[in-house]
């Protein structure tokens, strides 16, 4: 079967969820017998995979829509594709061929901050071309439970069109325990006593702000610790970075940038007292597990898909109660038995999220259509 991929995700490196989750995939396929063949449309060449197997096709860049709808169509027919996978919602909805999308979540559909902000054009956006993507799709991909009963409500599917298939966790992320490797790290981040992790964008559901401002609190008791903040530049970058200068507590956040998988990001979590996520809304939430997968205890909003992912394996918070996500730091920094305990249940998770079972199903979903 000849499958072409929606690829412009991965075309300028590995940094973002849906190119996690795209490549993670690809590098999984590369790692099989099979003897399908992979087209990857991109705008841009893709120099990532040698492998036979896998085609590179390139698009020149072209508005988005009219990249997807006549551009992409058009070679679609002239690869003789059999089956396109998209990593998001969009697709091209002339293809000549059976489409699998994928939609993780629809965060600005339902997250307040976005949704009341929409103009016109865009809520007329979503409601119309959205619908005809989804219901255009021979099948949807989601990666939990809660996203699936999203794109249920919004969009009236059937539950059966859908499947919900976790993203995978890369074998790069895992445990490191040299202790020369984990200081240098902590060295890199002017963090010698410690860090609290935050891996992640800014954008306003992210919920970022409540995190330093409950550190404000944590580091009131332990006052050598960094907060490490892992994520572009971009965005609410600099409110954020405004609020850490009001509250006195800048020379204790550390903004790091973008960190790409050959940075070895395994260190980073390794070296962590913990993980924090305060997010408002996560379709799925791919730095929980990859926190697991490196020892690091947990912190994280009980909202969305994050309990669902989560389970056991760390303290829930809501999102907006800053002395909650306090305490709960303050209860994973002071109790070893917690850490230690955090961390099994954490491991206990992994069985479902390793990249070859995520493979395997996707791979049996995909010849099945």
């Amino acid at each position: 079967m000849k499958i072409g991929i929606d690829a412009r995700d991965i075309q300028n490196g590995v940094y973002n969820g849906t190119g996690r989750y795209l490549a993670n995939f690809i590098n999984e396929f590369m790692r099989s017998d099979h003897e399908d063949t992979y087209v990857l449309f991109s705008e841009f060449p893709i120099l990532t995979y040698k492998d036979s197997r896998i085609k590179n096709v390139i698009i020149k860049p072209a508005h988005t829509f009219i990249w997807d709808q006549f551009h992409l169509c058009s070679r679609l027919g002239k690869e003789k594709i059999d089956l396109f996978f998209s990593p998001y919602y969009k697709i091209p909805l002339f293809a000549p061929c059976k489409i699998i999308s994928t939609i993780l979540d629809l965060t600005y559909q339902v997250f307040p901050y976005y949704k009341n902000r929409m103009s016109i054009f865009d809520k007329l956006y979503y409601l119309t071309f959205g619908t005809f993507c989804v219901w255009r799709a021979n099948h949807i991909l989601t990666c939990s439970e809660h996203s699936k009963k999203d794109i249920c409500r919004l969009y009236s599917v059937f539950p059966s069109k859908i499947s919900v298939i976790p993203l995978s966790l890369s074998p790069i992320y895992r445990y490191e325990s040299d202790p020369a490797k984990l200081a240098q790290v902590r060295e890199q981040f002017n963090a010698k006593d410690g860090y609290i992790l935050y891996m992640g964008n800014f954008k306003p559901h992210k919920n970022v702000a409540t995190l330093i401002e409950a550190f404000m609190l944590v580091a009131e008791q332990f006052s050598k610790l960094k907060l490490v903040l892992v994520g572009p530049k971009t965005h609410q970058y600099e409110m954020l970075e405004n609020l850490a200068e009001e509250l006195q507590i800048s020379d204790k956040v550390e903004f790091v940038g973008t960190i790409f998988e050959n940075n070895d990001p395994h260190l980073i979590y390794s070296a962590a007292e913990m993980m924090v996520i305060p997010s408002c809304y996560e379709g799925f939430g791919l730095p929980l597990i990859e926190a697991m997968a490196c020892h690091t205890p947990i912190a994280a909003s009980n909202y969305s898909s994050i309990p669902e992912v989560l389970k056991k394996a760390g303290l829930l918070v809501p999102p907006q109660d800053v002395q909650g996500f306090t305490d709960a730091m303050l209860q994973i920094l002071s109790d070893k038995d917690l850490r230690s305990q955090l961390v099994q249940e954490g491991l206990k998770n992994l069985d479902g999220y390793d990249s070859k079972t995520i493979f395997n199903q996707m791979y049996t979903l995909f010849n099945k259509k």
